[in-house]
């Protein structure tokens, strides 16, 4: 799997690179200003810095298997480890549902109860069960996200017929 990992990892890598040079062609502003290329470059950055964490974490992963392989002789072969399971076919189609439904949706419901909606939604779908966690975490992500477009990006976003 480590192959698997270092692939990944090096791909997102080239990915938030790419998202920060295009963001470059756009305008940053400043922190209390922020441009159109403000949050992707930033986004960009991220995801570099989160790959690089990952290769450093699978290389050293690696580095510490292979010199306790040659220190220590196995024991007993070791079975092979299952592959993981994954994701069903149908949280996947549910998961595409929900996002679809959500762009459908944003201009008559809103953003900020759109964002409630799919946040519930995909909580469920991921398995939580824990229906006041996912009250509380649907609630924060929107009332989060809709503030900082709202005050801090100065984007307006659709109101919804609630407000209308």
């Amino acid at each position: 799997m480590q192959k698997g990992e270092l692939s990944l990892a090096a791909i997102f890598f080239g990915v938030g690179l790419v998202i920060s040079l295009l963001s470059l062609t756009m305008s940053l502003g400043t922190l209390r200003m922020a441009g159109s290329g403000f949050f992707p470059f930033w986004l960009g950055v991220v995801l570099m810095l989160l790959s690089a964490l990952l290769l450093a974490q699978v290389w050293l992963r690696g580095r510490a298997a292979r010199q306790a392989a040659r220190t220590q002789p196995p024991l007993a072969p070791e079975k092979p480890a299952a592959p993981a399971e994954p994701l069903a076919s149908g949280q996947m189609l549910w998961f595409l549902g929900v996002l679809v439904a959500s762009a459908l949706l944003l201009n008559i419901l809103g953003y900020f109860l759109t964002t409630f909606l799919v946040m519930l939604s995909l909580l469920y779908v991921l398995g939580s069960r824990r229906w006041i966690l996912n009250l509380g975490l649907s609630l924060a992500t929107a009332a989060v996200t809709y503030l900082m477009f709202i005050t801090w990006l100065k984007i307006p976003l659709p109101a919804g017929f609630l407000v209308r």
